[in-house]
């Protein structure tokens, strides 16, 4: 087991695999003569100096990935607000489109109201005038008898004989 820990250490701490198998080799020679537990290798100096050094730019890529981040969410939140709204408007046009169609078809049922009789147009086909020979024709008539430019002034020339 020493061994494996050993070998794993020596990978992580950069080591080649043949100083590797070195320090095995000189391990398993030891232990035997001494029966003690192999002490931790000695280590590399530690990375913090450069850590601090490198602070202020890794401070500052994190400040800005928080600023996209809040960036980000304000703008999500933007359109979730946009959309809400869009919904909004959507559900009340449907609602107003409903009522006019209630109102539609409550019109619709709704019983229609008599049209009051007008009196007879003086001017329709079914109102008949004397002709110059003691006859009472329709407009029509005269028009087809005497044509078109005559027939409209001898009808308005004719006196009335009421409607069939």
């Amino acid at each position: 087991m020493g061994a494996a820990c050993f070998k794993a250490i020596a990978s992580i701490c950069g080591r080649g695999e043949r100083q590797a198998e070195e320090a095995r080799t000189l391990q398993s020679q030891q232990l035997p003569q001494q029966q003690q537990p192999l002490k931790d290798p000695p280590t590399q100096p530690s990375p913090a100096p450069a850590a601090k050094a490198a602070s202020p730019q890794v401070d500052a890529a994190a400040e800005e990935r928080k600023k996209a981040a809040e960036r980000q969410r304000i703008e999500d939140e933007n359109k979730r607000a946009a959309e809400r709204t869009k919904a909004e408007d959507e559900a009340k046009a449907r609602a107003a489109q409903a009522a006019q169609a209630a109102q539609a078809a409550q019109a619709a049922q709704a019983k229609p109201k008599a049209k009051p009789k007008a009196a007879p147009d003086p001017q329709t086909e079914e109102e008949k005038r004397f002709a110059p020979n003691g006859v009472a024709y329709t407009k029509k008539e005269f028009i087809s008898y005497f044509g078109a430019k005559d027939g409209k002034q001898k009808w308005e020339r004719a006196k009335r004989a009421g409607p069939r």
